[in-house]
């Protein structure tokens, strides 16, 4: 029995965990706003133009896997207004739509879903969730600026 059982330990440690081939890198590059149309403080919507990353493990993501992303904790900040959908209306442009006009600008967590369904990868455990924050803020003469927080939360192994 004891033979058994210290077979069974070692062969757990030869087989491990499959690697993972799905994470690293940033979910999308070069976020911006489009020039010929950057956001107005009274519309209810505002577009953000992006690049897929051109290395790494997000290189390989299909376009349908940006369509994906859901905001979450949206809210208004400074009395900005609140993100209430994320869609991919062209294959590099998202679409934010709004609570109300953008006026002092706002804060939004868009999540986009585990990379294996939409490329090929495999990575142990439960789904990892890629999260962006967008912040659009007042800019003076400029209009609105944007920054991008990018990070990755790996699911429970």
């Amino acid at each position: 029995m004891r033979w058994v059982m210290m077979s069974l330990v070692a062969l757990a440690g030869l087989t491990g965990c499959p690697a993972d081939t799905c994470s690293g890198g940033d979910t999308l590059a070069n976020a911006r706003f489009d020039a010929a149309s950057p956001p107005q403080a009274t519309a209810s919507t505002f577009d953000v133009l992006f690049d897929k990353v051109s290395s790494g493990p997000a290189a390989k993501l299909s376009d349908s896997y940006f369509g994906q992303g859901t905001p979450h904790n949206a809210g208004g900040v400074d009395g900005g207004v609140s993100v209430r959908a994320v869609q991919l209306v062209d294959r590099d442009r998202l679409r934010f739509g709004l609570s109300g006009p953008l006026g002092a600008g706002t804060s939004v967590f868009v999540d986009f879903p585990d990379r294996k369904g939409f490329m090929q990868c495999t990575h142990p455990g439960a789904d990892d969730v890629y999260t962006v924050k967008f912040t659009v803020t007042p800019a003076g003469d400029a209009g609105y600026a944007l920054g991008v927080v990018q990070t990755y939360l790996p699911g429970a192994i």
